[in-house]
């Protein structure tokens, strides 16, 4: 399991997030990353989220498999 800690977050991996200077497409991005990282590794990934971190999976750019 890879539990990747978001950049930006208040007292995780910053003290301090601005919402203005990272937007969706910037997280996408950044999850794209990680997931390519991860799948390499590991094979076939889940992606889930809660709140902002469900808007952020659903802002990459990885294939979709319906439910």
């Amino acid at each position: 399991m890879i539990m990747p800690d978001v950049p930006g977050q208040p007292g995780l991996s910053s003290d301090e997030r601005n919402p203005c200077e990272h937007g969706l497409d910037w997280y996408g991005a950044w999850l794209d990353a990680v997931t390519e990282f991860a799948a390499d590794r590991r094979g076939p990934l889940v992606l889930m989220g809660h709140s902002f971190g469900g808007a952020i999976a659903l802002s990459t750019s990885r294939p979709r498999s319906p439910a």
